[in-house]
This record gives structure tokens, C-alpha cells and sequence, in this order.
């Protein structure tokens, strides 16, 4: 089992998807259906070339309760398994590592991408939502969120407060969220600084995470209308992969002489700004996003977001989507580690003296990612609508264990009544 490939997956399923029932990153207007119950189901498969399939299956219900009163929940159900990369580096010689237990090992042919072949997790996860206006101008949303793997439980809390202004053409709006993680495998965390040949685990872990949003949305005219949001974050705590090791090799032979369980830094602060406009047409809408972040292990990330929707009839769309991510490596981000002469145990030492941090994730080196797709939607009859997305999805760093291809497919079915 692999933490640092578990949240990979998750989180490009949440981008393929926009979390599967449409609940996306910051939206431009609310749903304003009158009807009391909505109801909205959706089975996503994703697919990586050689490595992870993932299955995701989720359930969204929302009741109006009267007066604008809004209250929703949602059921969400993963399952992975396959091959994920255990963090070391490509090596011209045979490889053989030992599995997180210690109690079973893996070879490696020279070339080869470091996989480990036996991952495999389930998650479920439950969140419920309030919205409920205080004022005519003046809304409240607030609710929480539970999720659990194999080793890794969070639970988070979140609230935000949106004021029209302007004849209701400008909104403010103010949110954050806090959640603690847990973070428990079975065989305990690696001690710092430790070998894999050590295999030294003692206990676990949590990680608290505080995220602030400040945004405005803002009528242009009768067809176009934009949001902007600064985005502040900060966590404390347990930011290791517990799975994830560094090669140490020899500056001579450039064989692997061991491998080091990676230390990150136990904070980490970002900041991010998000622009997004929507502009509709005689028939059709065009969606367009920048979001750009920064944080203080040097990572500077872009996206570029467009999603333009065809309206083939009253009763069908056709929705094409295209996404670019690029990413700069952290400070700390070392593909291998040369021993410079000295032993992987000297290495080791030489590292927990100094205090250094080091991960070879290729989440956090220098990459870019294209995700292209389209969605066709259809209503039935009635308030029951049918929807399906087939998406490409293509990764690629400095490396090749950076390198991802994979295919997502998602069928959603809803109806209101």
C-alpha cells in the first residue's frame, strides 16, 4: 500500500470529475432549483497505462427545507489497485525492495520504473452540508466530512458567509475549512532518516490543515460574469509519505547501495489566486479558469481550465474540456542521492545531522499535465438527466517515473423531484 499513489489518484479523480456529482472548485452561481428533493448517482473508472485502476462510485442528496434552506449529503466509495511507483530512481542495475511490511520483497529489472506491484485500498467518505440564508442579501453554508482508508482517517469542518451587494450583481464571499488527518499504518511510520534495510517503524502521526478563501463574483452584463479568490493555506504535522524512499548512489558505479525514507518539512504554507469567467452565447456557454499557487517548499503551479458547452437541442449537450497543469520542483525534491563516497549509513547520519528534508516524489518535482475530454449530457423525460465524460489524461516530468497516462470514464444519472 502506497499513500503518496492513493493521493494521486484521488486527487486526479476529483479534477477529471469535478468530484464526480458536479461539485467542483469555487462556482459562479448556485443551484436555484425549487424542487424539494435532487438526487444525483455516478460511477467513475480511471485507468493509468501499467500502473493504478481506480473505481469510484458516489451518492448526493440534497432536501430543500423551505426558506432557501438547503441540506445536503453525499456518499463516496473508492477502490484501488495495481502497480505504483515506490519512489526510487531508475537504475541501469537490478533492484529488489522490501515491501512496507518487511515481510515481502520485489525485484526489479535494470531500466524499469520502481513499482510496486501490490497496492491496493479502499476509501469511503461522508460529508453533510447546510445552506441557509441570515439576511435577504446574506447567505450561511457550513458543514463537515469524514473519511477512511486502510491507514489514513481526516475529518474536517468548513463554514462560509457570501453578501450581495450592487443590486445583488456583486457578491463577497469568506470561507475556510479545518481538518486533521491521521495517519496510521499498520506496521507504525519509519523512524527519520531510517533505511529501508532497517525497516525501523515506531507509531503514528496527525497533520492539522487550515484553509482561508476571500473571493469576490461579480456581473459583467447580462451574459458574462467572473469570480476572483485569494486562497490562503497552512498544515502542521506529519507530511511524510510514509512509503516513499530516496536512491542513495554510489558516485562510482551509480549502483543503488540503499534507499532512504524521504523527510519533508512539518509545515507547509500556500497561497493561490483563482480567476474564472463565464460567458454565455445565443445558445452556448464558454467556462474559463486560471488558478495560480505558490507555497514556501518552492512549488509554483499554474492551471488553465476551459470547458465550452454546446447545446445540440433543448435536450442535449455536448461539453468538450481542456486542462493544462505545470508545476516547479520543491527546494528539497532530489531524484537519487550520491553517496559521495561515504556509506548509506553515513549518508543517513549526515542527513538527520543536518536536518535536511528530501523526497524524490515526482509529485513534487518540475511537471506538466494535459487532461482532454468531452461530456454529453441529456435530459430523459421529466427532471431525470444522463450524463457520461471520457477524458485523456497525460503527465510528464523530468523523469520517467513522472511520466502518466490514463483514461477516466464517468456516468452520472440525477433527477429532481
Amino acid at each position: 500500500m502506497q499513500l503518496d499513489k492513493k493521493t494521486t489518484v484521488y486527487d486526479l479523480i476529483a479534477l477529471a470529475s469535478c468530484s464526480l456529482l458536479g461539485v467542483s472548485t469555487p462556482v459562479l452561481a448556485a443551484d436555484t432549483s425549487i424542487d424539494d428533493w435532487k438526487v444525483d448517482t455516478a460511477i467513475l473508472y480511471y485507468n493509468e497505462t501499467d500502473r493504478v485502476s481506480a473505481v469510484e462510485s458516489a451518492v448526493s442528496i440534497s432536501k430543500n427545507l423551505g426558506g432557501d434552506k438547503i441540506l445536503s449529503g453525499k456518499i463516496t466509495m473508492d477502490s484501488l489497485s495495481g502497480s505504483s511507483h515506490n519512489g526510487a530512481a531508475i537504475s541501469d542495475y537490478e533492484q529488489t525492495f522490501t515491501s512496507p511490511s518487511g515481510e515481502e520483497t520485489y525485484t526489479i529489472a535494470p531500466g524499469d520504473v520502481p513499482l510496486d506491484p501490490n497496492f491496493e485500498d479502499d476509501r469511503n467518505s461522508f460529508s453533510l452540508q447546510m445552506s441557509q440564508p441570515l439576511t435577504r442579501v446574506m447567505n450561511l453554508e457550513y458543514g463537515a466530512a469524514y473519511s477512511s482508508e486502510y491507514d489514513y482517517k481526516s475529518l474536517s469542518v468548513n463554514a462560509s458567509l457570501m453578501r450581495d451587494f450592487n443590486q445583488r450583481n456583486t457578491t463577497l464571499s469568506a470561507g475556510f475549512s479545518y481538518a486533521q488527518d491521521e495517519i496510521n499504518p499498520r506496521d507504525g511510520l519509519p523512524v527519520l532518516y531510517s533505511l529501508m534495510s532497517d525497516n525501523t517503524k515506531s507509531g503514528s502521526d496527525t497533520k492539522n490543515t487550515i484553509d482561508l478563501l476571500m473571493g469576490v463574483t461579480q456581473v459583467i452584463n447580462r451574459n458574462t460574469i467572473m469570480q476572483f479568490n485569494y486562497g490562503f493555506g497552512n498544515s502542521t504535522g506529519y507530511h511524510n509519505d510514509p512509503y516513499k524512499i530516496v536512491s542513495i548512489v554510489s558516485d562510482a558505479t551509480n549502483a543503488p547501495l540503499d534507499y532512504l525514507f524521504e523527510n519533508r518539512p512539518d509545515s507547509r504554507t500556500k497561497h493561490s489566486l483563482y480567476w474564472q469567467t463565464k460567458h454565455h452565447f445565443d445558445q452556448d456557454m464558454v467556462d474559463f479558469s486560471l488558478r495560480l499557487m505558490a507555497d514556501d517548499w518552492g512549488v509554483n503551479s499554474q492551471t488553465l481550465d476551459m470547458h465550452y458547452r454546446w447545446n445540440i437541442s433543448d435536450n442535449n449537450y455536448l461539453e468538450p474540456h481542456v486542462r493544462y497543469y505545470t508545476q516547479s520542483a520543491a527546494d528539497f525534491y532530489e531524484e537519487k542521492i550520491s553517496n559521495a563516497g561515504l556509506t548509506a549509513e553515513q549518508v543517513a547520519t549526515q542527513y538527520q545531522n543536518e536536518g535536511r528534508d528530501v523526497t524524490a516524489d515526482y509529485r513534487l518535482g518540475n511537471m506538466d499535465a494535459t487532461t482532454i475530454g468531452v461530456k454529453w449530457g441529456a435530459r430523459l423525460f421529466g427532471t431525470h438527466q444522463l450524463t457520461s465524460r471520457i477524458e485523456l489524461y497525460q503527465q510528464s516530468g523530468d523523469s520517467k517515473v513522472s511520466d502518466v497516462d490514463a483514461i477516466i470514464f464517468q456516468v452520472g444519472y440525477g433527477l429532481k423531484f
